[in-house]
């Protein structure tokens, strides 16, 4: 088991604690919404940093707020079928957490800002 060093970490999403076993597309929500209002966080204090390191951001943020939408509407994973390689929202869901955790894995320069050393950080320590 490794310790994980959080000064190396710029921030974190606590997400994981919202995820079930063979979820329902409720429970893909509550995870999706939960995702939605960390990355709105995140966005609103690291908005320098996000457009500086030249981050995926919008469109991982936009990929989430795309399941939350979807699923609030009552539409079927399969209206979407030919843009997509899903079997249910919860691999839609799978597929951006990979996305997330590619980014939030990025090492981002975090010179000048205000209450941090300067120097490189990893981005988002996703839990």
């Amino acid at each position: 088991m490794s310790l994980i060093r959080l000064s190396e970490w710029l921030t974190r999403l606590n997400v994981k604690d919202t995820f079930v076993d063979d979820p329902a597309d409720e429970d893909v929500l509550v995870s999706a919404k939960a995702v939605v209002r960390g990355l709105e966080r995140i966005e609103e204090t690291f908005e320098k940093v996000i457009d500086d390191n030249r981050l995926d951001f919008e469109i991982v943020l936009g990929n989430f707020r795309f399941i939350v939408e979807v699923i609030e509407k009552n539409y079927d994973f399969r209206e979407f079928d030919g843009l997509n390689t899903w079997d249910s929202w919860t691999d839609a869901f799978n597929e951006y957490m990979s996305m997330l955790y590619g980014m939030a894995d990025s090492r981002v320069d975090v010179e000048g800002l205000k209450g941090y050393k300067n120097g490189n950080y990893k981005f988002i320590w996703v839990n």
